[in-house]
Formats: structure tokens, C-alpha cells, sequence
């Protein structure tokens, strides 16, 4: 295959994918098309038209709820301005009272600042073409009056096949309105100017769902500035300033729920795979230090070893040197050795012939002692008797036979 076959298949197959992206996107369009409110989405939109009184002095109430393309009249309300207190300061006051502060409010301007105008159209005009063709008929009416275009707001209304109506009020009167009511914290969503009735505004209201009582009457420009908020094209008025609610729009409480929950279980299993992996490298570790410790006694027990075998040889060595060193003196003193033994022996000798004759001596000493024992007895002289002798039964001169047996115990005695 070629670069450029390559290429074209690339190309191809970017095609399709784009091809089957904008499928499921206009798929998920028209689902959204269908199901104006989902779990997720809030397809109900709630806001409050301001409009003021015949004669400047009240303001006039009027809440609307939309759901999808149909319309519910919820409340309405007129609220008198007491001294210099403005629009502005008397909408926050009506909100606060009646918990209007969270939503969207729209304003229906007076007559007196809104200049209004009719013009023909030729037939068969269209789309953008007769909006262009009013644009400048507006602006060439108000340069006519001496006016400068740029300093205005202008809105288009068509009006049958062949008429236009056109709106212009000053852009520094609507700021000033902005500005209040922003410095009210209150959020303001557009400014119409509601259109001189030509006898189709109750059926308009009806083909919305909405009819109205005869003392609500006095309400249409709250209501039609309302019904401005909410519609891509204002029903009974002209849209000077602003642009329609969004037809849906997130459940944010919702949306914050579920961005906590998809958070914790993000979390959860950040903390699980991490207490995991922590055990584990616990695990891996008390095993290292347990091979470690055997390692270390293995290490020791050679160390030991070494150290026994170092000893031995060491001993071996002494003994080699000691054993070598008595040889050497063996043969070179070996012949004064032996005549040192043979004088020894000769030693030996005297000293036994010796001992011998002092044992000679001793015996002839005891043989000597018993003989003069017994010739002293045989003469009957005891006084030749040695001391301690017992000469008990012996006389002089005369013997008797105990004497005579006495005398072998006597000489035991004495040896």
C-alpha cells in the first residue's frame, strides 16, 4: 500500500468516525428534545414579570412556571412605591417577602420610554431579510427625528404578512436599570416593551395554557414580560434587552451529590488499593527481614567458624614449632643427657643402700633393747627395766610364773 492509499483510508476512516459521532449526538439531542426533565436535568423554569401601574405608583407582580411548552399563571402580586423608593429597591423588598430571591425576574417597560413604530414590508420577505429591512427602517426613522441610532435598543415584531412593528428605547435608561437591580443582588433576565393590543392577545395567552381571571387583566404586562423570559420569540411583547431561559437547566444539588459520591468512591478505592499495597510491602518486608535475620546467623556461625579454624591452625603451628624445636635440642644435646641419667641411677642406688642401713640400724637398736629386758628380768633387778615397764608380781630374788607369763606382753609393749 501507497502513502498516499494509506492517506485516503485514513481520511476515510476519520469520516466515518465523525460520520457516527454526529449520529449519536443528534440522537442524544432529540432524546433530550423529548425529556425536557431527568434526574439530572431541571426542565421547570420559574420567573417573575415586573410591569408598572396606570400612573407610575405600584408595581405589578406576576409569577410564571414553565414546564416543556406549557405555561402556569403561580401567583400574582401588586406592590405600592412609597417616597423615593425605586423599582429596584421595591423588587428586592417583594422578593425577600415572598422567597423570590433565587429566581430570574423580567421587566415590562413603560410607554413613556419606549418609542414604538410601523412599517410595511414587501411580500414574500423572510428570515433575516425583513429583520435587516426594519433594522434600518428604525434607525432611518430615528435619525429622522434628530436622534442618534447608536444610543438606542431596538426590537422587531412582525405583524401579519406585510407589517412590522418596531421598538427602540435609549441603551443609557436600561443600563440604569441593570445597575439597580444588580446592585439589589437581584438577577435580572430581559426588558420588553409590551405591544399596543390589537385584539389577539387573550387568544395568544390561551394557545400558551394560560387564561386569565378579569381582575388578573391588570397583570399582562408582568405576564407578557414573563412569557418573553421563557420563549425564544415574545408572544405578546417586544425584547428590547436580555434573552430567553434556557429551557433546562442542572439539578446542581443533584449534580454536587453525585460529584461527592463519584469522589468518595474514587477515594475509597484510592484508600483500598493504597492499604492494600501498604500490607503487601508490609508483608514483603517482615519476609526480607526474616531472611535477613537467617542470613545474619549464617553469617555469624561462618564468622565463628573461621575464627575456630584460624585458633586451630594457629595451635597447629605452635605445636609444629615446639615439636621441631625439642628434636633439635634432643640431637644436640643428647650425649650429656644420658650421663646425667646414668648419674641419676648411681644417686638412686646410694640412696637405697642407705635407707637399708639405717633400717640394719633400727632393728638391731629394738633386738638390743629386748635382750637387756630380759636379762633384767631373768636377775629379778627391776630397776634395769626400762621406764614404763610393769614389774607388778616381780621381786627381788625370787620369781613367780605370773611374772614369767607377763613378759612376752611386756616386750611387745616395748618393741
Amino acid at each position: 500500500m501507497s502513502g498516499r492509499e494509506g492517506a485516503a483510508e485514513a481520511r476515510g476512516r476519520m469520516g466515518s468516525l465523525q460520520a457516527l459521532c454526529r449520529g449519536l449526538l443528534a440522537a442524544w439531542r432529540s432524546r433530550d428534545a423529548g425529556h425536557e426533565s431527568s434526574w439530572l436535568w431541571d426542565g421547570r423554569r420559574r420567573v417573575v414579570g415586573i410591569a408598572e401601574a396606570s400612573g407610575g405608583r405600584a408595581l405589578l407582580f406576576a409569577e410564571l412556571l414553565a414546564e416543556g411548552e406549557s405555561y402556569q399563571l403561580v401567583r400574582t402580586a401588586k406592590e405600592q412605591l412609597a417616597g423615593d423608593v425605586t423599582m429596584a429597591e421595591a423588587a428586592a423588598m417583594r422578593a425577600e417577602r415572598d422567597g423570590w430571591q433565587a429566581l430570574d425576574f423580567a421587566i415590562c417597560l413603560s410607554d413613556e420610554v419606549v418609542r414604538f413604530y410601523e412599517m410595511e414590508l414587501p411580500p414574500h420577505m423572510e428570515g433575516d431579510e425583513w429583520r435587516e429591512a426594519a433594522h434600518w427602517e428604525l434607525d432611518a426613522r430615528l435619525m429622522a427625528e434628530g436622534l442618534d441610532a447608536d444610543a438606542y435598543a431596538m426590537a422587531y415584531r412582525r405583524q401579519g404578512e406585510a407589517s412590522v412593528l418596531l421598538a427602540a428605547a435609549e441603551h443609557q435608561y436600561l443600563e440604569g436599570i441593570q445597575a439597580g437591580f444588580a446592585s439589589q443582588g437581584i438577577a435580572l433576565r430581559g426588558m420588553v416593551a409590551l405591544a399596543p393590543d390589537d385584539g389577539s392577545d387573550e387568544a395568544l395567552l390561551a394557545a400558551h395554557g394560560l387564561e386569565l381571571l378579569p381582575a388578573q387583566r391588570m397583570f399582562l404586562p408582568a405576564i407578557a414580560a414573563a412569557l418573553a423570559a421563557l420563549s425564544d420569540e415574545p408572544v405578546l411583547s417586544l425584547r428590547l434587552w436580555g434573552e430567553m431561559i434556557p429551557r433546562r437547566h442542572f439539578r446542581y444539588r443533584r449534580l454536587a451529590a453525585l460529584c461527592c459520591a463519584v469522589t468518595f468512591l474514587i477515594l475509597f478505592a484510592a484508600a483500598f488499593f493504597d492499604t492494600r499495597a501498604y500490607f503487601e510491602a508490609k508483608r514483603d518486608c517482615e519476609r526480607e527481614e526474616q531472611a535477613l535475620a537467617l542470613l545474619q546467623r549464617d553469617e555469624k556461625t561462618m564468622r565463628m567458624t573461621a575464627k575456630l579454624q584460624q585458633e586451630i591452625q594457629q595451635r597447629d603451628a605452635k605445636a609444629a614449632h615446639l615439636v621441631g624445636g625439642r628434636h633439635a635440642l634432643v640431637q644436640r644435646d643428647g650425649p650429656s643427657r644420658a650421663a646425667g641419667a646414668a648419674d641419676g641411677r648411681r644417686l638412686a642406688q646410694v640412696r637405697r643402700a642407705a635407707t637399708g642401713q639405717e633400717d640394719r640400724d633400727t632393728r638391731c637398736g629394738a633386738q638390743l633393747r629386748r635382750a637387756l629386758l630380759i636379762s633384767a628380768v631373768l636377775r629379778g633387778g627391776p630397776g634395769l627395766l626400762p621406764a614404763g615397764a610393769d614389774t607388778r608380781g616381780v621381786s627381788r630374788g625370787n620369781g613367780s610364773r605370773e611374772a614369767w607369763h607377763r613378759i612376752p606382753h611386756q616386750l611387745g609393749h616395748l618393741a
